[in-house]
């Protein structure tokens, strides 16, 4: 993500997003609900963050030339609800 960032390559950066809630064809058995909370966290953790944090790099670097950002560019948020019946995104 990182690289298809720093390439300006938004048509990649949709694609991989969307990748993110997509069950990989490979495999032999429906996921659980808690292994698809376990990879999207796995994708959230390694992939999205570390690309919000360089595009926000990126965009202070570059457009504020390193001055103070006075308003949130980005605001990430995930309500989860933990119950008898499992883990709810």
């Amino acid at each position: 993500m990182s690289k298809a960032v720093n390439d300006d390559d938004f048509k990649f950066i949709k694609d991989l997003l969307a990748q993110l809630g997509k069950t990989p064809f490979f495999k032999h058995h429906k996921p659980t609900p808690l292994d698809e909370a376990i990879s999207l966290m796995w994708y959230l953790e390694n992939i999205l963050y570390t690309s919000i944090s360089n595009v926000f790099n990126y965009i202070r670097e570059s457009i504020f030339y390193d001055e103070p950002i006075q308003n949130e560019i980005f605001e990430i948020g995930f309500w989860l609800e933990v119950t008898e019946m499992g883990i709810h995104l």
